[in-house]
């Protein structure tokens, strides 16, 4: 009801002891939003109008406090003018400040809602929004409503070509009233708002309308709390929010409106900032959850390091003869007794394939125990974002949410970095190993990105054969030989972000970034890629150093 006719009425009503002050400034701080301050001697008082958003409004408050950064200066073809005339059209919203040859114009209603420097002539000199397209046109002109008819019959007959619930009626015969007053009619007759009308009602309905017209002729403005949020100003006492909220009668109507705007405002800012990080911090608990999951599971499974020096150990004991092209040699276990099969690179000797063992098991080693340290630090993460989020998902005001965001300030900071820090703006995850950058992609479309936007023509190209899977990209100069080692680190990082990861060996392929072309219409990530080689190779994560 702030920016109802009744209301608007009331604050006109009660604006008139700044006539014969002069407008000192007027700004724009906020999109849509002009704040218009009037001085006389030392006093100084500030109209604030919003014409965007819900709710429109129009408040004041005593004082002058021009933002020092973000503020556009308005209007200033009328500053230091004196205002004559402070005035409301009859049953009309257009509030016109007379300042003789030239007045501002606020209409407070509706998609066009704005502030207008109209000439004598009545044509738009100046505007909040919209300004190129209004400038010389002619300015709205005051239309009147259609007030509580005079009579019984005319009410009927209005009513019953009325459409809609019996609410909805109401407003189309009365357009002063708005859906509070409505409401509030169909309460104080006893009839249900949401249902059809029948002709018995019309009466009841009828002198409930007028009482209500004449209370608003002498305003008890209220405010109506849910909580500690303010849900509502009326003009006068509404019966039918009674028994949801709490009502609190106010001074003036300029009180009661200037502390519903300003809590309205704050709840939108409320609602803006909580449901956002609300929902950030839900989906960074969750994978924080999964992540400590994950880890867990991984970690339960015994090591493969030991494996891998047992391998080495019997190779360095048995020193097998081995055939060119042998991937597999059987020899006796020292350790357990009976024979076991042992692996081999083909193309390494039985010696370099025993130091290979004894590198991965190295390498294993010190990846579990990175891994022991990350799941510490996943566990931590969890828990502070468990504590966030019960906390935050609590709170009811800005006020509440502001202690808690610094309560818990860290991973606050992270759910924003997340949302600030979008995939296009990543499109892979970065590894050096061997001072050789190898890049990943984050999805099939970034994939696409990577290879055919980042990739230069002779970086090396990779991808597990056969599934799905991050491409991945190692960069290198023309012609330049990347070492065996850093191909089988980039292979396993290929096989890892892949849908094979979970196979022991995983075929990866190799080939220059220019033998990999995408077919006309073909899914994002689908590529053709000519001149491969095949690596076989285990899956392996990103470590956390190498």
């Amino acid at each position: 009801m702030i920016t109802n006719y009744f209301t608007l009425r009331a604050l006109v009503d009660e604006w008139q002891d700044l006539v014969g002050s002069r407008l000192g400034d007027a700004f724009s701080h906020h999109r849509g939003e002009v704040s218009l301050t009037f001085y006389e001697g030392e006093s100084e008082a500030s109209i604030v109008v919003g014409t965007t958003g819900n709710p429109l409004y129009v408040f004041r408050h005593d004082g002058y406090n021009r933002p020092k950064r973000n503020v556009v200066t308005l209007f200033e073809q009328i500053f230091d003018r004196t205002l004559i005339g402070l005035h409301i059209a009859q049953r009309d919203r257009l509030v016109r400040f007379d300042f003789g040859d030239v007045e501002l114009l606020i209409l407070p209603y509706g998609p066009r809602a704005n502030v207008l420097v109209v000439d004598a002539e009545g044509n738009v000199r100046g505007a909040l929004r919209n300004e190129n397209a209004l400038v010389g046109i002619v300015a709205p002109r005051a239309v009147a409503a259609s007030d509580v008819p005079e009579s019984l019959d005319e009410f009927e007959r209005a009513m019953t070509a009325a459409r809609g619930k019996t609410a909805r009626r109401i407003r189309r015969v009365v357009p002063l009233f708005d859906d509070l007053l409505a409401h509030e009619v169909c309460h104080r007759a006893g009839i249900d708002p949401d249902n059809e009308i029948d002709s018995t009602s019309f009466k009841l309905l009828y002198e409930s309308a007028l009482t209500v017209r004449a209370r608003l002729d002498t305003p008890s403005p209220h405010l109506y709390y849910d909580e500690s949020w303010v849900r509502h100003f009326s003009l006068i006492e509404l019966q039918h929010l009674s028994g949801a909220f709490e009502g609190r009668s106010v001074g003036n109507t300029t009180e009661g409106v200037r502390m519903a705007v300003r809590a309205a405002l704050a709840r939108r800012a409320f609602e803006a900032d909580h449901g956002p990080l609300l929902r950030g911090l839900r989906r960074e608990a969750e994978a924080a959850a999964r992540s400590v999951e994950r880890m867990l599971e991984e970690m339960s499974s015994p090591s493969r390091a030991d494996l891998y020096e047992r391998y080495g150990h019997l190779l360095m004991a048995h020193r097998p003869e081995a055939s060119p092209d042998v991937e597999q040699v059987t020899v006796a276990d020292l350790f357990d007794g009976g024979m076991v099969d042992i692996p081999l690179d083909k193309r390494l000797s039985v010696i370099e394939n025993a130091e290979r063992y004894y590198d991965r098991a190295r390498t294993t080693r010190r990846a579990r125990e990175a891994s022991e340290a990350r799941l510490d630090a996943a566990l931590s993460r969890r828990e502070q974002l468990e504590a966030a989020l019960n906390e935050i998902a609590g709170v009811s005001s800005l006020k509440e949410l502001r202690a808690a965001e610094e309560r818990h300030r860290a991973v606050v900071a992270l759910v924003a970095s997340q949302r600030e820090a979008s995939p296009e703006a990543n499109p892979y995850r970065l590894v050096s190993f061997r001072g050789y950058d190898i890049l990943i992609g984050r999805n099939a479309r970034l994939n696409d990105r990577l290879t055919f936007g980042i990739a230069n023509k002779h970086d090396l190209w990779l991808h597990a054969r056969g599934t799905a899977g991050s491409h991945v990209i190692i960069r290198r100069n023309r012609d330049e030989v990347v070492p065996r080692e850093v191909i089988e680190r980039a292979a396993s990082l290929a096989a890892w972000y892949s849908k094979a990861r979970g196979s022991h060996l995983v075929p990866v392929m190799l080939t220059e970034r220019k033998f990999v072309r995408k077919p006309k219409g073909a899914l994002p990530g689908a590529v053709v890629v000519d001149r491969e080689e095949v690596y076989m190779v285990e899956p392996e994560p990103i470590q956390p150093s190498n």
